[in-house]
């Protein structure tokens, strides 16, 4: 996702963890913040975001919610246009239907 920028990957790997952490520490109540984003029109209603709205690289994390409240962190993608979102999306659902089955 970060290409050979080891230190560019460092810091965004940072931003994760301590937005991570809120979600830990929040769960449901860390849509408030912006970086936080329930995913509507999707086939699962249990699709939310991490972003970083004011990053030049535009990282996404897209992350559901499981029937006792964890959260799994599905994939992770730079947007670069709006058919990125949506690849991203049908990939996190596939992969949560893998972890079901």
């Amino acid at each position: 996702m970060f290409g050979k920028s080891t230190g560019e990957m460092k810091r965004y790997l940072r931003w994760l963890y301590s937005w991570l952490s809120v979600l830990d520490s929040e769960g449901m109540n860390a849509l408030n913040l912006e970086q936080f984003e329930y995913l509507k029109y999707t086939s699962n209603p249990n699709l939310y975001a991490i972003r970083h709205p004011h990053s030049q690289i535009n990282e996404r994390y897209i992350y559901i919610y499981t029937d006792n409240e964890s959260a799994i962190l599905l994939t992770a993608f730079k947007e670069k246009n709006t058919n990125d979102y949506q690849s991203a999306i049908i990939r996190a659902e596939h992969i949560f239907a893998k972890l079901e089955e």
